[in-house]
């Protein structure tokens, strides 16, 4: 009977790369600054908000351009509160 087990691997020939020389450290790897966060800012108004305010400006001007009365609602629901 002939014995079937699989041959042993032979070694690797690959040639490593040499080591780096001793010498100059590496860099200090730089710390990314994040933009400070924006003072707390109300949410975005959603267009529910902004077209119930520009219905309300529409009947306050008893009729009118319903795309400026869109911008002035959208302007006035995001100017920060004082």
């Amino acid at each position: 009977m002939t014995d079937k087990r699989s041959k042993p691997a032979k070694a690797s020939t690959t040639k490593r790369a040499p080591a780096k020389p001793a010498g100059k450290a590496p860099a200090p790897r730089k710390r990314s600054v994040r933009a400070p966060a924006p003072a707390a800012q109300a949410p975005e108004p959603t267009h529910e908000e902004i077209a119930e305010r520009a219905y309300l400006i529409y009947l306050d001007d008893g009729g009118g351009d319903p795309h400026a009365h869109w911008l002035r609602a959208k302007s006035e629901l995001t100017k920060p509160a004082s």
